[in-house]
């Protein structure tokens, strides 16, 4: 359940900016800056990384619900696939969360100073 917790709101935490950042430079740009960071940062790294994680774990999430896999642990989850499916969860969040953070930024880049 723990997994299921920071899988499923990983995309919320982006929003309410709450992620790990290294602020040595950042907190000291304008707003205009920290837009193009956002903007940048976003198409660069979350949009590739949300799709090598969605595409090389589709062959491990299909197989195990082909076989409905449960814990090898006595006494363990029953329903393994359903776990593993929230990788699929994270990735589609996280990705909708980087959509708004692209039109944020762009909406901040067009504003007047």
């Amino acid at each position: 359940m723990h997994a299921i917790l920071f899988l499923a709101t990983a995309g919320y935490t982006l929003l309410d900016d709450k992620h790990v950042r290294v602020d040595v430079l950042y907190q000291q740009l304008n707003k205009r800056k920290k837009a193009i960071v956002e903007l940048v940062g976003t198409i660069i790294f979350l949009f590739p990384v949300c799709i090598a994680i969605g595409y090389f774990s589709f062959e491990f999430i299909s197989s195990s619900w082909e076989i409905k896999e449960s814990s090898s642990e006595y006494n363990g989850m029953p329903g393994v696939f359903v776990l593993k499916s929230f990788i699929w969860v994270f990735c589609f969040t996280l990705t909708l969360q980087g959509i708004s953070t692209i039109c944020k930024s762009i909406i901040t880049l067009r504003e007047k100073r």
